[in-house]
C-alpha cells in the first residue's frame, strides 16, 4: 500500500503507578468493513462514519492492553487521528466522548483531530438493500437472551423499529431476526490486521462500538430513538463485592452521555434507553416465554449466545471447554442461568447442579459464591434501604442521577432484591 492510501492513528498509552508509555501507530485503512446492507434512505452520513471508526480505533487500543493482573494500569491514552469533519467535533462534543471513555475504561483519554485526505472501506459500503422509509426507532441486536427478549418486547409493544447488529454471530442474529420478523436488519462486520499481536482486552470499551453503529443506523433511518435490551441488574452495575469492577456497557449514565454526544454530533436528537433497565434476565426471558408460548420460546433461546469465554478452549486454569460452548462460570452465563432455570444449552460447566464434577471446586465458583453472598446479604430480613443507600458504590447512586427519574435508591434495591431471589433459587450450595 503506498503512503499515500494510509490513514495513520498515533496512539500514546500511559501507564501507572510504575511510569510506562506505549507507542501504537496504526493504519485505519487496514480495517476491512462488510456488509451495511439494508440501511435507511438517508444513507451514510460522514460524521456517524466518524463516530463508527473512532470507536473501532478505541475499542482496537483495548485489545493490546493486558488484562487486569497487577496494579499497573492504562492511565490516559492520547489519540491523534484524521476524520471527515473535524469542525464537527466542537469541545464539548470531545469533552462528552471523553467522559464516556472514563465511564467505561477508567482513564483519561484525548483527541486530537486533523482533516482526512483520503476515503477507506468504510466510505465504501455498499447500500444494497437500501429502505426507502424512514422509521422512528433503532434496536441493538447481538443475538444474546436480553436482545432477543428485547425483539419479543419491541412485538409485544407493536413498534416500529429496525434492528442493527455488529456481528460475530452473524447467521445467528440473521435467524433470530426472520424468526421475530424484521425485516429490517443492518449487520456489519469488520476485520483489523495491523501485524501485532493482540493481547485480548477487558470488554470495558466495546459497548461504545455497538452504540455507534447504533447511532449509524439510526442516521441512515432519521430514527429518534436507540434501544439497548439490557437487564437491569448487568446494567445498573452494582458489584458483588468491592473487588469487582462490573463493565459500564448498558448503565443509565452512559446512555445518558451518549444521547448528548449522537445528538450533538448530529444537530439532530437520538435518545438513547434501555427498555429493561426495572426488569431482571428472568422476568424479561419470562415476558417473552408468555407471549411466544413454550414451543417458540424454546426455539429462540436455544439459538442465543451468553458468554465471555465462547472463543476459548480453557477457562480457570485445568478446565476445558470445544469453542463456541458457553462455560457456565462467568458473570454472563451465572446471569442467564437464574433467567433460564429449565431447558438451556449446555455449558461446559453446571454449577445449577451437584452432580457437575466442578460443582464443589473453589476455583470454578468464584463468581457464583460472590454473588451467593451478596444475595445473602440483601435478602436478609435486616436488610434496609437505608444502608443499601450507605453501602452502594458510587456506580450505583449515578444509575439514580442519570436515570431520568426512573429508579431510586428503594427502588434499585427492590430490582437487586429480585435478582438476589433468583440467584438462590438457581445456584444450590455445596
Amino acid at each position: 500500500m503506498s503512503t499515500s492510501q494510509t490513514i495513520p492513528a498515533h496512539v500514546k498509552i500511559i501507564k501507572a503507578p510504575r511510569p510506562e508509555t506505549q507507542i501504537i501507530d496504526l493504519d485505519l485503512a487496514g480495517i476491512q468493513w462488510y456488509d451495511a446492507a439494508g440501511l435507511g434512505p438517508l444513507g451514510l452520513d460522514p460524521r456517524a462514519l466518524d463516530l463508527l471508526e473512532v470507536a473501532r480505533l478505541v475499542w482496537e487500543v483495548e485489545r493490546y492492553i493486558p488484562k487486569r493482573i497487577s496494579s499497573q494500569r492504562v492511565r490516559s491514552v492520547q489519540v491523534a487521528v484524521a476524520v471527515r469533519e473535524p469542525s464537527a467535533w466542537t469541545a464539548s462534543t470531545l469533552a462528552t466522548l471523553t467522559a464516556i471513555l472514563r465511564l467505561l475504561g477508567n482513564a483519561e483519554w484525548t483527541f486530537e483531530l486533523s482533516k482526512r485526505k483520503t476515503p477507506n472501506a468504510l466510505d465504501r459500503l455498499a447500500l444494497d438493500g437500501s429502505h426507502p422509509d424512514r422509521v422512528p426507532t433503532i434496536a441493538l441486536f447481538s443475538a444474546g437472551l436480553d436482545s432477543t427478549s428485547g425483539l419479543d418486547w419491541l412485538r409485544r409493544n407493536d413498534t416500529n423499529a429496525a434492528l442493527a447488529s455488529f456481528y460475530g454471530a452473524k447467521a445467528r442474529q440473521t435467524k433470530l431476526a426472520d424468526q421475530f420478523d424484521f425485516k429490517r436488519h443492518v449487520q456489519v462486520g469488520c476485520t483489523w490486521s495491523n501485524g501485532r499481536r493482540r493481547i485480548g482486552g477487558q470488554f470495558q470499551y466495546r459497548s461504545f462500538l455497538f452504540l455507534a453503529l447504533g447511532a449509524l443506523v439510526a442516521r441512515s433511518y432519521g430514527a429518534t430513538t436507540l434501544l439497548q435490551f439490557e437487564n437491569g441488574p448487568l446494567a445498573i452495575a452494582m458489584p458483588p463485592a468491592p473487588t469487582y469492577r462490573m463493565t459500564r456497557h448498558a448503565h443509565p449514565m452512559l446512555h445518558s452521555l451518549a444521547s448528548d454526544l449522537f445528538s450533538n454530533l448530529f444537530g439532530e436528537p437520538l435518545s438513547v434507553e434501555n427498555p429493561f433497565l426495572t426488569t431482571t434476565k428472568r422476568e424479561a426471558a419470562n415476558a417473552m416465554k408468555e407471549h411466544l408460548g413454550a414451543k417458540r420460546f424454546e426455539k429462540a433461546i436455544l439459538e442465543t449466545e451468553t458468554c465471555w469465554n465462547l472463543a476459548s478452549r480453557q477457562v480457570l486454569g485445568a478446565i476445558t471447554k470445544r469453542i463456541g460452548q458457553p462455560c457456565g462460570l462467568c458473570i454472563p452465563c451465572a446471569v442467564r442461568r437464574t433467567a433460564l432455570p429449565g431447558r438451556d444449552v449446555t455449558h461446559a460447566v453446571d454449577l445449577t447442579s451437584k452432580k457437575d464434577p466442578h460443582f464443589a471446586d473453589g476455583d470454578a465458583r468464584i463468581h457464583i459464591d460472590a454473588y451467593l453472598a451478596w444475595a445473602r446479604k440483601l435478602t436478609a430480613s435486616s436488610y434496609e434501604t437505608e444502608r443499601f443507600a450507605f453501602e452502594a458504590p458510587q456506580i450505583v447512586r449515578e444509575a439514580v442521577a442519570h436515570s431520568q427519574g426512573k429508579l431510586t435508591m428503594a427502588e434499585i434495591l427492590d430490582i437487586e432484591r429480585r435478582f438476589a431471589r433468583e440467584l438462590i433459587e438457581t445456584f444450590p450450595v455445596p
